[in-house]
């Protein structure tokens, strides 16, 4: 049984090459690249209908031009680094400047924001929890209703 044909409504995959592997073996639900996303395969992606992960302004930029070139609307989320000190947007400030010039842009919307928690299994939740807050600290500085926050 696929995901889909369990009731998933939305896919989440690592890389482009396998979002566009789904694409064309006939997935049509929305589908978002969790990884980094080379600027150069941008284009691609908003052809494809994919759905975007943003961890800084080079990335956003290129989304920003390409999908006013081809005036297409394009779903991004932003991945803020928490804690995990590997990749994601690693600054409330940088986070909400993004935001702003997201919320600037025609044809870019941003559908969510995500991070990764570099330690949950750890018996020692703390560091767990101060990740957590500073998430919902975040989050809570973005004025913006059309968030839904898991």
């Amino acid at each position: 049984m696929t995901a889909i044909q369990a009731g998933a409504d939305y896919l989440a995959v690592a890389f482009l090459d396998e979002a566009i592997k789904l694409r064309g073996n006939g997935i049509t639900a929305p589908i978002l690249i969790l990884g980094y996303t080379p600027v150069r395969s941008i284009r691609e992606a908003i052809l494809q209908n994919i759905t975007l992960t943003v961890f800084d302004h080079e990335v956003l930029d290129e989304i920003i031009t390409q999908s006013a070139q081809l005036k297409r609307l394009v779903a991004i989320h932003l991945k803020l680094d928490i804690g995990m000190s590997r990749i994601g947007v690693p600054s409330a400030a940088q986070t909400l400047t993004l935001v702003k010039k997201i919320i600037a842009v025609p044809f870019v919307y941003l559908e969510g924001i995500f991070t990764h928690f570099s330690s949950t299994d750890s018996k020692d939740k703390a560091f767990t929890f101060d990740q957590f807050n500073k998430f919902q600290e975040i989050i809570g500085r973005i004025e913006m209703k059309e968030f839904i926050y898991l």
